[in-house]
């Protein structure tokens, strides 16, 4: 297996933030231009809203975190260096750049907008403003972080420990100020009744994608 590394953005950590120095590139610039090119292919006003989102977008400060594939695993730093030799040499260390956080192995989150356009087609009433939303097997932050921003009470739910060491302490994820909230959850919902406890219920929308197939659900 390679080294998972990527060519990023030249940043100093400033707390969990990334410094942009004068005239660099923003970060997220790839993730902010998919967005003003999906203005005109999203119909609704609450797409409009998540796609105009994205300039909110914290960039978190880069990381290494250390993974293995099939079955997966991940650690975070302090996690790897917790572990014996032979445990280290088994995985890769694998490198996280700002835009990583919220896009990870599957995509511009942005596709996820077409949802709201769907909920705003099929009830005039739904908001995501105030809404208590779960996303089952959401793979990426993207998404959200973006509902979040919006107002939301969002929930996400993973099987994936790479994903719950790139967002182990992630300035992303907890309480928006003047906005909604994003908690991750590890676990196998609904199979796990300490995970159905955790998730809870009440949800105004409940989001999977790419998830219900290969025997999952039984």
């Amino acid at each position: 297996m390679k080294r998972y590394t990527e060519i990023g953005i030249t940043a100093i950590a400033l707390g969990a933030s990334v410094v942009i120095a004068s005239g660099d590139q923003h970060p997220l610039s790839q993730l902010r231009a998919e967005a003003s090119s999906l203005l005109d292919v999203y119909s609704s006003d609450l797409a409009t809203e998540m796609l105009d989102g994205v300039e909110d977008l914290p960039a978190c400060a880069p990381r290494t975190i250390y993974i293995a594939v099939r079955p997966n695993k991940g650690y975070s730093q302090e996690q790897f260096d917790g572990l014996g030799d032979a445990e280290q040499a088994s995985l890769e260390a694998f490198d996280v750049k700002p835009s990583r956080y919220y896009t990870t192995f599957y995509g511009s989150p942005l596709v996820y907008a077409r949802l709201l356009d769907l909920a705003a087609k099929h009830s005039d009433r739904f908001d995501v403003d105030g809404a208590r939303i779960m996303d089952l097997g959401y793979g990426q932050l993207g998404q959200l972080r973006l509902w979040a921003q919006m107002g939301a009470d969002v929930v996400g739910v993973e099987v994936d420990p790479i994903l719950s060491a790139m967002y182990t302490d992630c300035e992303a994820i907890g309480d928006i100020e003047n906005a909604g909230a994003v908690r991750l959850v590890d676990g196998a919902w609904p199979n796990e009744r300490a995970i159905r406890e955790e998730v809870g219920s009440g949800y105004d929308l409940i989001v999977s994608r790419n998830l219900l197939k290969k025997g999952y659900v039984k």
